[in-house]
């Protein structure tokens, strides 16, 4: 990564825990969950901060509506994953870059985060670049953390999942949100969002699910992606399982609490 870089995070831990996480969990905020004597926030934030190479993060936005933390401030949570985007990425507008997280990823470490930076600065050094994803072999995230479930899609390089974290250009990145969060919405369900990315991609969806895995490549959807956002987007897969592994449900917290 280029010196003149300059690098922020953004932390979405808005919404609230449907009831059933309210019970098991006892909060309901799902970031503030407890986790290893502390929650999932703290688990994320603290990551993030202790990650110094290729550089330091210097400014970390939580979106959420709680109070400022030991390293990072807080912004107010819209209510939607767009206006949280929107809002913490516009917090950090004036940054090069921006790592983006979600606040339910506990077993980040500042090691994994490291590690995806560093791949992840290569794909930028290319200006017209607006987004870099990790995706990880969805085996990986089984093996260490099972019981936790997963999306995931078969592709030529594997059965892969995506991971929880983003590195992105926030100035590109603020211009396409409207394909974005339609994109979110789908997440999901790798055929709705093969819909939005348009009917080439369900032909090779389903063609490749069904028989021929080989026909459904990162690259190409690397390509997809970057047509519905106006400026490139790069896959890096990494074997990084605790990137893509989020507490997403009250019977991932139990499977991930009970081995504790």
């Amino acid at each position: 990564m280029s010196a003149t870089h300059s690098l922020a995070a953004v932390v979405l831990a808005g919404g609230t825990a449907d009831e059933e996480f309210q019970k098991v969990s006892g909060v309901t905020i799902r970031a503030l969950a407890p986790f290893r004597h502390s929650t999932m926030l703290q688990h994320v934030t603290s990551a993030i901060t202790q990650t110094t190479f290729p550089m330091s993060v210097n400014d970390l936005v939580v979106v959420a509506d709680l109070p400022q933390g030991s390293g990072y401030r807080t912004i107010s949570d819209t209510g939607t994953f767009t206006g949280n985007l929107c809002a913490g990425l516009q917090e950090v507008s004036s940054y090069d870059l921006a790592l983006v997280s979600t606040a339910d990823i506990p077993f980040i470490t500042p090691e994994t985060i490291t590690m995806f930076l560093s791949e992840a600065a290569k794909y930028m050094e290319d200006q017209d670049t607006a987004l870099v994803w990790p995706v990880v072999p969805v085996n990986l995230c089984y093996t260490n953390y099972p019981g936790i479930k997963r999306t995931a899609i078969k592709l030529r390089e594997g059965f892969l999942t995506g991971g929880n974290v983003g590195l992105v250009r926030p100035q590109k990145l603020l211009s396409c949100l409207p394909a974005i969060n339609r994109a979110f919405d789908a997440r999901k369900s790798p055929l709705k969002l093969a819909g939005i990315l348009g009917p080439s991609v369900i032909a090779r969806l389903l063609i490749s699910q069904l028989a021929v895995p080989s026909i459904l490549t990162t690259t190409f959807l690397e390509n997809a992606v970057s047509k519905l956002i106006g400026g490139k987007a790069r896959a890096v897969v990494c074997h990084l399982p605790e990137i893509a592994t989020d507490i997403d449900r009250a019977s991932d917290y139990l499977a991930v609490t009970s081995s504790l």
